[in-house]
């Protein structure tokens, strides 16, 4: 099941501003094209904070996002990473470098 919020956001800091500040999964698309789906531990690594890093960073060519909050981020990334290569055959392409978290 993809991650489970309804509506694109714009990757802006008053959107990223808006995000929830709790653990959970995100999911990174050049306009609806997904290129990244990421993990926030929990405590100091919020979704909040996580998505401010990929702003900060200037995320190439990322437009917009998803969210979802998850008490098991990690289980619940590894069940979205899983379910992407069943569906496309490979992780998204930012999933697959080295600096993929």
């Amino acid at each position: 099941m993809a991650i489970d919020d309804r509506k694109f956001k714009r990757l802006t800091l008053e959107n990223v501003n808006r995000a929830p500040r709790k653990q959970g999964v995100y999911a990174l698309y050049a306009h609806q094209t997904l290129v990244f789906l990421g993990l926030a531990s929990g405590r100091a690594e919020t979704i909040r904070s996580r998505l401010r890093a990929h702003l900060d960073g200037l995320a190439q060519g990322v437009t917009r996002y998803k969210r979802e909050p998850s008490t098991v981020p990690q289980a619940r990334l590894k069940e979205l990473l899983a379910e992407h290569v069943a569906a496309h055959g490979a992780l998204p392409v930012q999933n697959r470098g080295p600096k993929a978290r």
